[in-house]
């Protein structure tokens, strides 16, 4: 179990709940059990109130961002740009890096993302957490980028998505590069991260099941802790 000094992480989804065994329902359960303290940002709502059991068990709490998406709602709308508008106050550099990154970057650009981004980093800032984990999932990871980008809010990735072969090498290279480290159970996942990021940032083979949580727990836990209690 981890000292209760560490600090809250934040765990961004793209939807929440989920199925009881996804993968990142299981991620979050293994790491509460260890004694993380975590809270839930979901960037979808569910399509219906379905998997309401599996919610009932994840003990974090759950924030549900503003969307843009799949229908255009004025009140969230709204959210989104104030949200904007107090970061471009705070730290217009940071804002103007992000916009930056959104523009020139290969995939698809999303307004929903960008918009998002900032609306989570202004949450993170209230509620004084200073990193995310994110599932190596196309929405979260691209959101978490542009996230650290406009605040300077680290991140760390859980890399054992079978299909990460699939996902563009020089987009999921690029947003890897700007993690801060790496979660994996696979030894192929982490040899091919290593082959197409040029400078990897620290990439933790954690195998087994209790062995894995209590693993990457601790792993996240040591990051943020302050040395004395590391």
């Amino acid at each position: 179990m981890l000292h209760k000094s560490c600090p809250t992480i934040g765990y961004l989804v793209e939807t929440f709940p989920q199925p009881p065994n996804a993968p990142i329902i299981k991620d979050i359960l293994d790491l509460e059990r260890q004694g993380l303290s975590l809270h839930v940002f979901s960037l979808r709502l569910p399509h219906q109130r379905d998997h309401l059991s599996t919610a009932l068990k994840v003990q974090s709490p759950v924030t549900y961002i503003p969307s843009m998406l799949p229908n255009h709602i004025p009140e969230d709308e709204e959210a989104l740009i104030s949200a904007h508008v107090d970061l471009m106050r705070q730290n217009s550099q940071g804002h103007f890096k992000a916009l930056d990154l959104y523009l020139s970057r290969p995939e698809g650009k999303q307004l929903n993302e960008l918009l998002q981004a900032g609306y989570v980093a202004l949450q993170l800032q209230q509620w004084g957490i200073s990193h995310l984990h994110v599932p190596c999932e196309n929405v979260p990871t691209a959101t978490a980028e542009l996230i650290k980008y406009i605040s300077g809010v680290s991140y760390s990735i859980t890399a054992d998505v079978p299909e990460l072969h699939q996902i563009d090498p020089q987009i999921l290279a690029r947003r890897v590069s700007e993690a801060a480290f790496i979660l994996t159970s696979s030894h192929n996942h982490r040899s091919y991260l290593q082959e197409i990021v040029m400078d990897p940032p620290p990439i933790h083979v954690l195998e087994g099941n209790e062995v894995s949580a209590a693993a990457k727990a601790t792993t996240i836990g040591k990051w943020l802790m302050p040395p004395s209690f590391a």
